[in-house]
């Protein structure tokens, strides 16, 4: 398999991307060459050139090509068409080229707005498909790592969250509903992914992953085997099955009967959709990622956790950070997440719970006393 530099971090937000990608069509247009041809790129044309002419068969070029996982090919294509266009306008390779070429075309990327993420990104896009003597990546390269020092320091990438919200205000929330065969579909689906979401610490790709034909459901817990490619996935490394207990206590808190429930509801409507989460609109088809994300922000939302601030994601620092300061052992943490390194939640996940409270109306409110 080939590796791939990874982009370290999410990519900046579509709008700032789009108004980077307008700005440079623009100058383009400023600069006379809207007479350009017009280059497409769709799946994995943009990473053939560079393997092209090694003698490869057409069997082993493909099984080469797939090890670009679909999410990574809609990631680094709208850089690698910008690369493409720059190559065009100044008549270059845009597979042999020199490292100072590349840089140039960072610092016009820059130049348009493009922020550090994405300027990542592109670094990683053109480390697939340009080709430097001594086998050295353009990502790798003492000028480009340097180029990126300054990116950051200029305009750097910060966290999204300093703080994260409280488990117990959505739990609050949750629990003031109704049982679970009282609910209607919507909010059923609703409470069921936001309980998966917070008493596993999974992302929402692992939650859109579940399926029915992968799970082993009983009074005591349900389980689930997940058999697709995670984000996280190595050859070698993947998810351990998913577990969640009953809970007793509180059936309206119970994960097992939340799912049991769903389940069965969606027995009649599923039709042969195997994926645990439908839609509960007609005509019920198995909903996407993204989906799976506006489901829990909107239960965030319902919640009273600011959504303009905290996204869906936010539930995954949420609840390991909470599970943390219960001293919940950092290995457990870990396994359940499915990190490999503490140091991944350390810097990405781990996150003081915000707080309302005021210091200097804290010390007035203690001297009145």
């Amino acid at each position: 398999m080939v590796a791939i530099p990874n982009a370290n971090g999410n990519t900046d937000s579509s709008g700032v991307a789009q108004q980077g990608e307008h700005s440079i069509h623009a100058q383009q247009t400023r600069a006379g060459s809207s007479s350009l041809p017009q280059v497409d790129i769709t799946d994995v044309s943009c990473f053939r050139e560079s393997f092209e002419n090694r003698g490869l068969s057409e069997e082993a070029l493909s099984i080469i090509l797939s090890s670009w996982r679909k999410s990574t090919q809609r990631q680094y294509s709208p850089y690698l068409k910008r690369w493409r266009r720059y190559c065009c306008t100044r008549k270059l390779d845009s597979v042999s080229t020199t490292v100072e070429e590349g840089v140039n075309f960072l610092a016009e990327l820059y130049k348009a707005g493009v922020g550090y993420s994405a300027l990542n990104t592109s670094r990683s896009a053109l480390s697939t498909v340009c080709k430097f003597p001594n086998n050295h990546t353009f990502g790798t390269h003492p000028l480009v790592t340097r180029f990126m020092k300054g990116v950051f320091e200029n305009r750097p990438s910060l966290p999204r969250y300093s703080v994260t919200w409280d488990v117990n205000v959505v739990l609050d929330y949750l629990v003031g509903l109704d049982q679970p065969e009282r609910l209607d579909l919507k909010m059923l689906s609703y409470k069921t992914v936001m309980l998966l979401a917070l008493l596993t610490g999974q992302r929402r790709q692992t939650l859109h992953s579940l399926d029915i034909t992968n799970m082993d459901l009983n009074e005591e817990k349900c389980t689930f085997v997940i058999k697709s490619l995670l984000k996280t996935s190595r050859p070698g490394k993947h998810l351990a099955p998913i577990e969640v207990l009953s809970y007793k206590p509180d059936r309206k808190l119970c994960p097992v009967a939340h799912i049991e429930e769903y389940v069965k509801r969606t027995s009649d409507i599923r039709g042969d959709q195997r994926q645990l989460f439908v839609s509960y609109q007609k005509p019920h088809k198995e909903i996407s990622s993204d989906t799976v994300s506006r489901w829990l922000k909107n239960t965030l939302d319902l919640a009273g956790i600011d959504t303009a601030k905290f996204g869906a994601h936010s539930t995954r620092a949420a609840t390991t950070s909470a599970a943390k300061a219960m001293n919940v052992p950092i290995d457990i943490i870990m396994q359940s997440a499915g990190w490999s390194q503490e140091s991944t939640f350390g810097k990405y996940y781990h996150k003081p719970v915000v707080t309302h409270a005021n210091f200097g109306n804290s010390l007035l409110n203690n001297k009145s006393k």
